[in-house]
């Protein structure tokens, strides 16, 4: 569509910019798919700085070991997400060069079997796999955070997202408090 309302096919993809597209969305002229991108490095970097304010891991990257480094958990969740796998073994062979192998074959497995459901579809996985606890690598309010499994039976476990509010790794809840939460749920359906 050109923007003196007529309707001109593209024989390529072609981009336009999202004020131009409102101006004309109610004509009906327009039509093919919509993508929206998004600046994922600047996202992570804007990540980084946040929960440095909480952890300061900058200024003090001695205190953290392989486990409990904030800053590894949400380079290898940028990972994940993205495909940008080589950031996250970047970092590894700067900071935790025994771990590259391990972690290598890990986010690779990971990937293959690495879910995004909605609210709907993550509710009947939750259900149909009969998961009763999850575990959060970063924030779990956040919608990018990856949800493992935990194997835990029902009346096993009695906390909720209020219990440990300071955390903003390693969170745990369960799925009927975690579906209240937010729209989009990335699952690692690995049960641990």
């Amino acid at each position: 569509m050109n923007f003196n309302g007529s309707n001109t096919y593209l024989k390529k993809p072609t981009i336009l910019v999202i004020d131009q597209v409102l101006k004309h969305i109610d004509d009906n002229k327009f039509g093919g798919e919509v993508f929206v991108e998004d600046d994922h490095s600047q996202r992570l970097q804007q990540k980084c700085r946040l929960y440095d304010l909480r952890y300061h891991f900058k200024a003090n990257p001695e205190i953290y070991d392989f486990s409990f480094d904030p800053q590894r958990l949400l380079i290898r969740n940028h990972a994940l997400r993205t495909g940008d796998h080589d950031i996250y073994f970047k970092y590894l062979e700067m900071y935790y060069q025994e771990h590259v192998t391990y972690e290598r074959r890990d986010i690779e497995e990971l990937t293959g079997t690495l879910m995004c459901l909605d609210a709907n579809q993550a509710e009947k996985w939750f259900k149909k796999h009969h998961v009763t606890v999850m575990e959060s690598d970063i924030w779990i309010c956040d919608e990018d955070s990856i949800l493992k499994v935990l194997a835990v039976k029902e009346h096993d476990h009695h906390w909720g997202i209020l219990d440990d509010t300071e955390e903003m790794i390693y969170n745990l809840i369960n799925p009927q408090e975690l579906l209240l939460l937010r729209d989009i749920f990335w699952i690692d359906p690995r049960i641990i």
